[in-house]
C-alpha cells in the first residue's frame, strides 16, 4: 500500500504540474500554440488548468481513506481528463 501512496503522491504532483503550467500560460505562447491571440484557447487552458488541479487535490484527499477502488477511479478521471485535453487541443494546430 505505500508504493500505491508514493504513486498516487506523484500523480497529484504531475496534475497539479500540468494545471499551473497552463494556468501560468495563458497569456504566452504554449509551444505551438498562442492562447494570447485565441480567446477560445485561453478559455480551454483557464478550464483545464482548473481540472487538473481539482484532480491533484482530490488525489491527495483520497489518500486519506486509503480505498484502491477511490484511488482507480482518481486515476482513470486523471486519465480521460489529460487525453480530453490532448484531442481538444488538436484542433488548435497550426496550419501550414
Amino acid at each position: 500500500m505505500l508504493a500505491i501512496n508514493i504513486l498516487m503522491i506523484i500523480f497529484a504532483i504531475l496534475m497539479a504540474g500540468m494545471g499551473i503550467f497552463l494556468h501560468s500560460h495563458q497569456t504566452k505562447p504554449f509551444l505551438v500554440f498562442h492562447p494570447e491571440n485565441d480567446p477560445l484557447l485561453k478559455s480551454i487552458f483557464q478550464k483545464f488548468a482548473f481540472i487538473f488541479i481539482a484532480i491533484a487535490v482530490i488525489s491527495i484527499l483520497i489518500l486519506i481513506f486509503k480505498n484502491v477502488l477511490i484511488i482507480c477511479i482518481d486515476l482513470f478521471i486523471g486519465c480521460i481528463a489529460i487525453f480530453a485535453f490532448q484531442m481538444i487541443i488538436v484542433r488548435f494546430f497550426p496550419k501550414g
